[in-house]
C-alpha cells in the first residue's frame, strides 16, 4: 500500500488507516483454515492456521514455507513439558539466501486485553527477545497453561491438529540450550557451523525435513467467477460498505476545499 497524503489532510490519514485495517482483515481471510504439512525424521504433522489470533505471524510463517526455509532445519531445543524450538537454517549459505527474513523482524501482533495470549498444547507461535522482534524461530507448545503468551512475540498464529503424537517424540535427551541449558547445542555455533556442528556432536536430533501447503481439490468451473450477495461473508460486505460510506465522504471534503482554495 503506497498512498501519498499531506500531513494536514486528516481525512487522508483516517482513510490509510482504514484501507490498513481492510488489508489486514483480507489476510485473516486467505489464511484462515489453510494447513501445512511438515515432514521431520520422527513423522509427519500437520498445522492449521489460525491467523484471526496472530495475522502478522501467520504471513511470515506461510512466507517462510513457500520459500522453502523449512528444509533440513533441526529441532534444537526439545524441553518436555513445555516446548520444541526450530528456525534456524541447518546451511551456513542459507543464511545469505534468507537474509529478508532473518533480518527483517515483524511487528507484534496485537495481544488480547489482559496483555497474555493463550498458549495451549499444540499452538504454534514465533519465539523473539522482546518487542518486535520475531524473524524466523517458531515453537510447539507441549502443554496446556506452561507460562507461555505472557511475552510480545508469544501469539499463536496456528496448532497442531494431526502427528502430534510425533511432535511428542522429537528427541529430547540434550536438555535446553544456553543460557537455560548447559548440555543443548550453541545457538552461536549453529548459525556459523550450520547442521555439520549438529550431527557431529547431537547425532540424535531430529528434524523438520519440508514443509509444504496442502491444497485441496478445485471446485468445478463455475460459469462466472462472481459472488452473489449471499455467497460473501456478511463481515465483509459490511466492512466494504463501510468503508465505502468513508471514502465517499473523504472524497467530498477534498473536493470542498479544492474549490474553496480556487
Amino acid at each position: 500500500l503506497n498512498i501519498s497524503c499531506s500531513m494536514m489532510d486528516r481525512s487522508c490519514a483516517v482513510l490509510v488507516v482504514l484501507l490498513c485495517v481492510l488489508s489486514t482483515v483480507s489476510g485473516v481471510e486467505v489464511f484462515k483454515g489453510m494447513k501445512i504439512k511438515c515432514g521431520t525424521t520422527a513423522g509427519d504433522f500437520l498445522i492449521e492456521m489460525t491467523p484471526e489470533r496472530g495475522p502478522v505471524g501467520a504471513q511470515r510463517f506461510v512466507e517462510l514455507v513457500e520459500e522453502g526455509f523449512f528444509t533440513d532445519v533441526p529441532l534444537f531445543r526439545v524441553v518436555k513439558g513445555f516446548l520444541v524450538q526450530y528456525g534456524i537454517p541447518g546451511k551456513v549459505g542459507d543464511r545469505e539466501k534468507y537474509k529478508k527474513f532473518i533480518e527483517g523482524r515483524i511487528k507484534d501482533d496485537p495481544h488480547p486485553v489482559g496483555g497474555r495470549s493463550e498458549v495451549d498444547r499444540g499452538d504454534i507461535s514465533f519465539a523473539g527477545a522482546g518487542l518486535d522482534s520475531r524473524t524466523t524461530q517458531v515453537f510447539i507448545a507441549y502443554q496446556n497453561k506452561s507460562g507461555l503468551g505472557g511475552a510480545p512475540h508469544e501469539t499463536p498464529f496456528g496448532r497442531v491438529i494431526e502427528g502430534m503424537e510425533f511432535v511428542d517424540n522429537f528427541y529430547s535427551g540434550y536438555g535446553d540450550t544456553a543460557p537455560f541449558g548447559h548440555n543443548g547445542p550453541d545457538q552461536g555455533k549453529m548459525w556459523s557451523q550450520g547442521n555439520p556442528y549438529l550431527r557431529e556432536n547431537f547425532p540424535k536430533m531430529d528434524y523438520i525435513t519440508h514443509c509444504e501447503i496442502m491444497t485441496t481439490k478445485p471446485p468445478p468451473p463455475s460459469p462466472a467467477p462472481t459472488l452473489s450477495p449471499a455467497e460473501v461473508p456478511t463481515h465483509i460486505i459490511a466492512i466494504g460498505s463501510f468503508l465505502l460510506f468513508v471514502i465517499m465522504i473523504v472524497l467530498r471534503r477534498v473536493t470542498a476545499t479544492k474549490m474553496m482554495t480556487e
